[in-house]
């Protein structure tokens, strides 16, 4: 049997391992369909399945589709979720905890999800990517035969002379076991609560989530958007140290840091291209992690009215078009009264006006639905 929030991907894979079979045959006797890339295909299973693979799936295991669905992306409460969930989940970084890749481990669905920071099991951070090779960690480059082996290769690709056939040396796979990559324990408790708060969202006996999202999860992502586009964060009160000094510390290009719009350092991934050096942002479970513990000293504050303005300073005013913009349900509509002065503030008296008649509509469209139903 799966278990709770275990992602399709890794249900398969410990299937394969238990009964000592590849991969490709345990999709086989699952009914799900195989393709060459068999990995990339799980990949897109796990992110969502068709109706005929999801009845494929049951007739194989018995297990019925609403229970099936939730092994999937799409399948969980949807508003849990803040992240678009296209083809290219597949394609994505996601966290990861490497202990959790033991052989014969088993690992969550929420490892793709932003707000996926740490391992309650093991108290750790979460990375993404392997420090040996930096490839980010993707359900859909895992090899099924090397299984909690890292898939990416070393070297740059361009690295080496062509041969005579003009073709440069292959590149050798990584391998390092990714359970042996060190991780950082986390010393915030704030993070644990938060956690486990989602977390909770998205198991088997809630999801009336889907429809009705709770005052606290409205809150928090309503917050966690202001924290991460439209806000700085001025104080901070976390007391987990590897989250301070990601406050405290100073942007440095050359040493691959920058500093993000929320004012927490970043790592950066320096690359060159024509004789130009650049970087790209690459996903951080500890970036955000300071994010969603500045987030924490709002929402789980008994005055999240003063906690907002003193811990966030806006950086300019948005237009109500503008903040609605990412929302995959609008949040804020529903949000607590306490966070009215900081909206306000952000969006000004008109975009606050609006937000108002917005309220005013969607309470009107619950009453009514109520009464449907009682009629």
């Amino acid at each position: 049997m799966p278990l709770a929030d275990e992602s399709l991907f890794s249900w398969v894979d410990h299937l394969a391992y238990t009964y000592s079979i590849d991969r490709p045959t345990m999709m086989r006797v699952l009914g799900l369909p195989v393709k060459n890339v068999h990995a990339f295909k799980l990949s897109q299973l796990t992110a969502r399945l068709t109706p005929s693979e999801a009845r494929q799936l049951e007739a194989a295991t018995g297990l019925p589709q609403d229970e099936l669905s939730l092994l999937t992306v799409d399948g969980v409460a949807d508003n849990n979720y803040d992240r678009d969930r296209g083809t290219d989940t597949a394609k994505e970084a996601w966290a990861f905890c490497p202990k959790c890749l033991t052989p014969a481990g088993r690992w969550p669905l929420w490892w793709y999800e932003s707000w996926a920071v740490l391992c309650p099991i093991h108290q750790t951070y979460l990375v993404s990517y392997c420090p040996d090779c930096e490839s980010p960690f993707r359900p859909a480059d895992l090899r099924g035969d090397t299984p909690g082996m890292c898939s990416g290769f070393l070297g740059h690709p361009y690295d080496g002379q062509p041969g005579p056939s003009g073709r440069r040396p292959k590149r050798k796979r990584c391998n390092r076991p990714m359970w042996e990559i060190n991780t950082t324990p986390v010393a915030d408790p704030s993070l644990f609560e938060i956690h486990h708060r989602l977390q909770y969202f998205m198991t088997r006996g809630n999801r009336q989530q889907r429809h009705s999202p709770s005052q606290w999860l409205c809150d928090f992502h309503t917050v966690r958007r202001l924290v991460s586009r439209w806000t700085t964060v001025r104080s901070f009160s976390s007391p987990d140290p590897t989250l301070q000094a990601r406050f405290s510390g100073k942007p440095d290009w050359e040493s691959g840091w920058s500093q993000s719009s929320s004012g927490f350092l970043e790592p950066i991934k320096l690359v060159s291209l024509g004789g130009f050096r650049t970087g790209y942002m690459r996903r951080d479970p500890i970036t955000e992690a300071c994010e969603i513990s500045a987030v924490g000293q709002i929402v789980l504050s008994r005055d999240m009215e003063t906690s907002a303005h003193s811990t966030l300073t806006i950086r300019h005013p948005v237009e109500l078009a503008k903040f609605k913009e990412g929302f995959r349900i609008f949040y804020p509509i529903a949000a607590s009264p306490a966070l009215d002065g900081i909206l306000n503030d952000l969006l000004g008296e008109q975009g606050f006006t609006a937000l108002t008649e917005h309220r005013v509509k969607a309470l009107r469209r619950s009453r009514q639905r109520s009464a449907d139903k009682q009629g």
